[in-house]
């Protein structure tokens, strides 16, 4: 079983800014890697002498343009094979360039056997081996200020921009209805 510890689930991160993605997996021996050039698929899956698969892991992080209609397997941001051992079983990755395109993205894992397929689990009715978090990609702020609508704070989304305009337009309609009522 996986979790993802970092980042949180909700995060807001700058487009571009580097982050870590950093993994906790239990009841897997991590570390077993075969070569994917030459020996993708080729071996079984294996436990070691104490019946536990000996495998890796893998983060991806892909974009969700339409929070109902599921991405691509084909296309993603990053993605990256967790192929060292660990003891207490965090693995963690540098996302060095960060993400590019704002908008809702997700971070899976995918638990791997050592020869690259997906770990075969004993029994159907149990919870996933794997995990998925959202985070939502911001525009980076450049520091410009300002207090018209072209200078709200460039994490604010289109939908979320729409609702401050239509609230301002109900106030202003108030505003001028109170004055009325005042002469």
């Amino acid at each position: 079983s996986t979790i993802i510890l970092s980042p949180s689930n909700g995060d807001r991160i700058e487009e571009g800014t580097p982050f870590v993605i950093s993994v906790k997996t239990v009841n897997l021996q991590l570390g077993f890697f075969d070569n994917p050039q030459t020996e993708y698929y080729l071996s079984p899956q294996t436990l070691n002498s104490n019946g536990i698969i000996e495998g890796h892991q893998h983060v991806v992080v892909q974009a969700l343009p339409d929070g109902t209609v599921p991405p691509s397997a084909q296309d993603f941001k990053f993605f990256k094979g967790l192929n060292s051992e660990s003891a207490d079983g965090v693995l963690s990755v540098n996302v060095t360039e960060g993400i590019a395109g704002v908008g809702s993205h997700r971070i899976c894992t995918i638990t791997g056997s050592r020869g690259h397929q997906p770990v075969l689990m004993p029994v159907a009715q149990r919870g996933s081996q794997d995990d998925c978090i959202r985070i939502e990609i911001v525009k980076k702020k450049n520091g410009k200020g300002g207090k018209g609508f072209n200078n709200v704070a460039e994490d604010v989304t289109e939908g979320e921009l729409e609702r401050v305009r239509h609230g301002r337009r109900r106030e202003g309609r108030r505003r001028f209805r109170d004055r009325r009522h005042r002469d």
